[in-house]
């Protein structure tokens, strides 16, 4: 997508003074909870409701030719994922809102691909079967969209609290090379992994690549700046990196 589905939410269902309480408040706030607090803001201040946000998100800018893309990799029979600080509510709203790539990001879809069917999770040592991980929203009795932190990262400093996505790719990667299970479906190992990131907290599992991987960059964004301004961490990425 082409914005924060954050901001782009407060923009189009909020007001300018809203957006700047928020830019505020985030100086001190951890993110997944400040979202919890401003979607409270739309619901109590704005009356905002769940069709108001799936309309939002529906508008939020995208990439056609992406579109085209994961849905290319698709018929290729690749399993894809989506590892993101946004949450289950706008992730699905905006998947619903273009045609054929919802049906990608399903379980049932990563069934039939031959690659997972079931887990569990704890921790930091999760077992990821869901092709979207994100954080945890839902609407509660009063209408309003509630949003908790995918889970409580106190193991690395690289990443937010409320999420490490290297634990998350990590855990992807060991399941892909694991033995069979009984009750589940034979894993598929990853013979090549392309990682699309654009912020910072896409540092930490951009240096889970090796060799024959590859790191997709967009330019001008939070991770590119820290590559481009930190050549020590740029040495840590193994794989290609490609900037778009």
């Amino acid at each position: 997508v082409n914005e924060n589905t954050d901001e782009f939410v407060i923009k189009k269902c909020g007001d300018e003074d809203l957006l700047s309480e928020m830019y505020t408040l985030a100086r001190t706030t951890q993110w997944t909870e400040l979202m919890d607090h401003m979607l409270e803001r739309l619901h109590s201040r704005f009356g905002r409701t769940a069709e108001d946000i799936r309309i939002a998100m529906s508008e939020l800018p995208i990439f056609e030719h992406n579109c085209k893309s994961v849905k290319m990799i698709d018929r290729g029979g690749i399993p894809q994922c989506i590892v993101s600080d946004s949450n289950t509510v706008f992730i699905s709203n905006v998947l619903e809102s273009h045609d054929g790539i919802s049906d990608v990001f399903s379980t049932s879809r990563w069934s039939k691909l031959n690659f997972l069917s079931d887990a569990s999770s704890s921790g930091g040592d999760e077992k990821i079967v869901s092709p979207i991980v994100t954080n945890l929203a839902y609407y509660d009795t009063t209408g309003r969209l509630r949003v908790s932190p995918y889970q409580n990262n106190n193991f690395c400093s690289r990443c937010p609290a409320n999420m490490c996505k290297g634990s998350i790719v990590s855990s992807m990667i060991s399941l892909s090379q694991s033995p069979n299970v009984p009750g589940m479906l034979p894993s598929r190992r990853f013979e090549r992994i392309a990682y699309v990131g654009d912020g910072r907290n896409d540092f930490c599992p951009a240096t889970l690549l090796q060799d024959g991987d590859y790191l997709f960059v967009r330019k001008g964004l939070g991770l590119w700046k820290l590559l481009n301004s930190d050549p020590e961490k740029r040495s840590l990425i193994k794989g290609v990196i490609a900037e778009w």
